[in-house]
């Protein structure tokens, strides 16, 4: 490993290690490693074990909510009220990320500046939807629905020739019929959608066969670029950063199907992550609990501390025995425990923790 070539250690002479809420096993084996090679090493804790008699600690307040529903409610409620009474930046923790991304559209909608620190992965953005669109009108070249899918993503869905197409669609309930037109109404449709029917050919002429991943790679760009879909993903950060992905160079070489070029997609946009650009000043700022470590804020929201989303002790949490995850040098259940209660703490040193949890979600009853 490069940490630990002669060519890591050339260029110092001392190395500090800070540790954060639990140690890392790589990092003090490079410690040892170079304190082994005569580098001079120091080992500091960022901040000091915390207990419940912490004398720092902040007020925390618990609500408990009947339903999901009133959840969300009230936690965007209660962000809105303490941006409003001054009390700002306000960390609201992700510790449920669909609670999250319905809290950041409400709280956006309302106006509150937004610094997300958690991003979100590129498969989930509305870009990647689009490329998926693309690919699935080519997966299922007689799906009505999956054609209209794709055109409706890159000419919107008041465009003419689109609405004339979608029509007879939904009088036909086929496109085949286009394709020999023997009535004057199927005729008349034709030709109103002159622009749209060769290219639904022409897509299936891209996106077939089996082709090497990089020239998977150039024909799917080929294909988003009809009807201008490549310029509207470019133009768009999420988009870019899709196309960025998916243009990566591979050794792979073998030769790949549609549908397992589509599974190679779906593998790097599930695997890549888009973080927006963040505005400097904020009222709000999305972060993992284990973030808290080091950070200063007004208040600290945590939507969605239930006994489901913050279990204390996991006994299940990994299919190692605990030998095993000692001698790979990884975290047993009880270590687990322990870092998110330290987690816990540092977020509640903060004035004010409020912790809300719904008694009811999906029909089973929760707990704090």
């Amino acid at each position: 490993d490069v940490l630990f070539s002669s060519v890591a250690g050339a260029g110092w002479s001392q190395l500090l290690l800070v540790q954060g809420l639990q140690q890392d096993t790589l990092a003090q084996n490079v410690a040892a490693y170079w304190q082994t090679a005569g580098k001079t090493t120091q080992a500091w804790d960022f901040s000091p074990a915390l207990d419940w008699q912490w004398p720092q600690l902040g007020q925390v307040r618990s609500y408990a909510l009947h339903s999901s529903t009133d959840l969300l409610h009230s936690s965007a409620q209660l962000a809105l009220d303490l941006v409003q009474n001054g009390q700002r930046p306000v960390a609201l923790i992700t510790q449920d990320r669909h609670i999250s991304r319905q809290m950041r559209a409400v709280l956006a909608k309302q106006g509150l500046r937004i610094r997300d620190e958690t991003g979100w992965k590129l498969s989930t953005t509305h870009a990647a939807g689009t490329i998926f669109s693309v690919l699935q009108a080519a997966l299922a070249p007689h799906s009505s629905a999956a054609q209209l899918a794709w055109l409706k993503a890159a000419l919107g869905p008041a465009h003419a020739a689109l609405l004339a197409l979608e029509g007879y669609i939904y009088k036909e309930k086929t496109l085949a019929s286009l394709d020999k037109p023997a009535t004057a109404a199927a005729q008349k449709i034709a030709a109103l959608c002159a622009e749209l029917l060769p290219s639904i050919t022409q897509l299936a002429q891209l996106l077939s066969g089996r082709q090497r991943l990089d020239d998977w790679q150039q024909r799917l760009y080929s294909a988003l670029q009809l009807h201008g879909l490549a310029a509207q993903l470019e133009a768009d950060d999420a988009g870019s950063a899709c196309l960025q992905a998916l243009e990566a160079p591979s050794s792979n070489s073998r030769s790949l199907s549609l549908v397992q070029f589509a599974a190679w997609v779906r593998d790097v946009l599930e695997s890549g992550n888009y973080l927006p650009t963040q505005p400097a000043d904020c009222d709000i700022v999305f972060l993992p609990l284990a973030q808290m470590l080091g950070r200063d804020f007004a208040a600290v929201l945590l939507p969605g501390a239930d006994s489901e989303r913050l279990p204390l002790y996991q006994p299940k949490l990994t299919v190692f025995s605990p030998a095993q995850l000692a001698l790979l040098g990884l975290p047993d259940a009880q270590a687990q425990a322990a870092t998110l209660q330290q987690a816990w703490l540092q977020a509640a040193c903060n004035p004010t923790l409020h912790a809300l949890w719904a008694q009811v979600e999906d029909g089973q009853e929760r707990s704090a």
